[in-house]
């Protein structure tokens, strides 16, 4: 199938749970969990958290330098991350987005951009959930009971969609750091973009992984549940 591929590098060495990736996936929500009690209460300064928050998407980038660089430390690419990574990201800007859409401190115009990327990775939620328990019943078997998770693999322009609307919402989020109207002016205009960008991206990367999950659900009912299909990026 175009666009899929066996993650047989990855299963042919042992997962392993705790990799430098992997720790940056894990930080992305417990970072965003902090920037909302902030955010809600008013603190400052708040965009070194919220930039650090941004910076963690670069998990894939870091495991695969440790995939090319230190392969027997076999300390890269892992299926667990593979999975987190796209949970992480979603999860993150959903909890990011809902706390500044009431912070006090974040200008209005931003919360319009923030409630507009909360709008589109709402939409790609329900999307992917409704897509994950149709993939799972299909895939129950005899010797299966319990079905297989669903994981597409991250497009170039999913990654990219997903870098535009954390920096639209690093650059929404700094209003609440500043009195100076003519900076926040600078970091509206710059939020909604970037807002913009991200949401055509998002949808046009959700295109992408909807023709390949009616690919994939179309070849499982010609083949069979029992046949193995695992994808990564």
């Amino acid at each position: 199938m175009e666009n899929l591929r066996h993650t047989d590098n990855i299963q042919e060495k042992k997962d392993r749970l705790i990799t430098p990736a992997n720790i940056m996936t894990l930080s992305r929500p417990a970072l965003a969990l902090l920037v909302d009690k902030m955010l809600l209460a008013g603190e400052k300064p708040i965009t070194p958290i919220i930039a650090l928050m941004a910076l963690s998407d670069m998990d894939g980038k870091v495991a695969r330098f440790f995939d090319k660089n230190f392969p027997e430390l076999n300390i890269g690419t892992t299926k667990i991350g593979a999975m987190g990574d796209q949970i992480s990201d979603t999860l993150s800007i959903l909890i990011v987005s809902s706390a500044a859409s009431f912070a006090p401190r974040v200008s209005p115009m931003s919360k319009v951009a923030i409630l507009s990327i909360l709008g589109q990775e709402g939409i790609k939620s329900i999307w992917a959930l409704k897509s994950s328990h149709n993939y799972t019943k299909l895939r129950k078997s005899t010797h299966n009971s319990s079905g297989d998770k669903l994981v597409l693999p991250t497009s170039k322009r999913g990654k990219k969609a997903m870098a535009e609307k954390l920096i639209s919402l690093v650059c929404a989020i700094a209003t609440n750091d500043t009195d100076n109207e003519f900076v926040k002016r600078g970091l509206e205009l710059t939020s909604l973009s970037l807002a913009g960008m991200g949401i055509y991206h998002g949808e046009k990367a959700r295109e992408e992984y909807n023709s390949q999950y009616k690919e994939m659900m179309s070849l499982l009912s010609t083949t069979g549940a029992e046949d193995s299909i695992e994808i990564f990026e």
